[in-house]
């Protein structure tokens, strides 16, 4: 059998919704919307995205940007702060069909960002996992 790595996009994708209550979206990208409704912002959307990272014999070191999105400041930065308590908490020992999670770091807490979008206010972190493929 080959050497497999943990898809972490996927991994948080799946996890983050079930770690954090109220339970946000998680995506890859931001939800299209040709209406201008913002209903994708008002429960809060976390966009993740790998930046890079390291890894050996299926033990990687992801950096996984994360994107804090809501309607307002105070909104966004909450959910910011559940999310990286997420990540440093609830992540480590966090099982996935095909990995798990063996630790996490922040390398960059919640910062305030300003999105191009001013009805959308966004927050974002860095974070470094360590994970095991199976």
């Amino acid at each position: 059998m080959g050497l497999t790595y943990v898809d972490e996009e996927a991994l948080l994708c799946g996890a983050l919704p079930t770690l954090l209550t109220p339970a946000p979206r998680v995506g890859t990208a931001t939800p299209a919307d040709p209406q201008g409704t913002y209903v994708w912002a008002a429960n809060g959307f976390v966009k993740v995205s790998r930046i890079g990272g390291t890894g050996r014999y299926g033990i990687d070191s992801p950096r996984v940007f994360a994107e804090c999105f809501a309607t307002t400041y105070d909104a966004s930065k909450d959910l910011a702060a559940r999310v990286r308590v997420a990540f440093e908490r609830d992540l480590p020992g966090y099982r996935s069909p095909d990995g798990v999670v063996l630790a996490c770091v922040t390398t960059s807490g919640p910062t305030w960002a300003p999105y191009d979008d001013t009805k959308v206010a966004r927050f974002v972190a860095t974070y470094t996992l360590t994970t095991h493929g199976h």
